[in-house]
């Protein structure tokens, strides 16, 4: 399964960094693969692949979630 993260703009592009994970990994988990920080900070994520709709730290990302993390500032 590959997940897709744009967790440094607004703005979806081709410019994508691609992460491969489990199933069953939910969007903290992910948050925390991309840096510790992102994870101990991650307040949701936006699901860009899913018309922006809001997801909470335990959603279960799915095959080919475009994912945004949405995290406090350290």
């Amino acid at each position: 399964e590959i997940y897709q993260c744009d967790w440094s703009s607004d703005v979806c592009s081709s410019d994508l960094d691609v992460y491969l994970v489990s199933h069953g990994t939910t969007a903290k988990q992910f948050a925390g693969k991309i840096h510790t920080d992102l994870q101990n900070t991650f307040i949701n994520g936006i699901l860009v692949s899913d018309n922006n709709k809001r997801i909470s730290a335990n959603h279960e990302l799915q095959n080919l979630d475009i994912i945004k993390i949405v995290a406090a500032q350290k």
